[in-house]
């Protein structure tokens, strides 16, 4: 029975031993892999270092390029406003012709309408004369007509 409790005490030495050193192969492979997630992190603080350099650099490009840019645009601007004025004016001017014209022709369009309203009330009245020199004609043609007859009857 003691070789029992001893064999039971050497295992259970064994067991924690054991585990002892599972937990240190454990805690150094979790170094291990921290050192290797360190690792790659600085590489890609390196690599997001070098692309912020260079965007900085492009930015600074472009801030360049825009300013030259704003002072070109800041030097044509002003050709082209009084360019604009002139052309707002000439077209001003343009519309002013235009409107004149158009009184005028809707003057001579309400004159023309009066004339054809003239024309139309002369049309009317010819037509009744017409008419009238018709109804005297036809009965005059009638009264030569019974004149003839009685003339003709014995």
């Amino acid at each position: 029975m003691q070789n029992d409790d001893e064999d039971k005490k050497r295992l259970a030495k064994e067991a924690e031993e054991e585990t002892k050193r599972f937990e240190q192969v454990k805690k150094e492979q979790q170094k291990k892999d921290l050192q290797i997630k360190l690792n790659n992190d600085k590489q890609e603080s390196q690599k997001l270092q070098t692309e912020l350099g260079a965007k900085e650099m492009k930015l600074r490009g472009a801030k360049s390029s825009y300013e030259v840019l704003k002072r070109e645009i800041e030097q044509n601007k002003k050709p082209r406003e009084q360019k604009q004025e002139r052309d707002v004016a000439s077209l001003e001017e343009q519309l002013r012709k235009s409107k004149q014209e158009l009184e005028k022709m809707q003057s001579d369009l309400t004159s023309q309408e009066r004339q054809e309203g003239n024309f139309e009330m002369e049309e009317k009245k010819l037509e009744q004369e017409v008419n009238k020199l018709k109804t005297d004609t036809d009965a005059k043609k009638r009264e030569i007509d019974d004149l003839t007859s009685k003339i003709s009857q014995p």
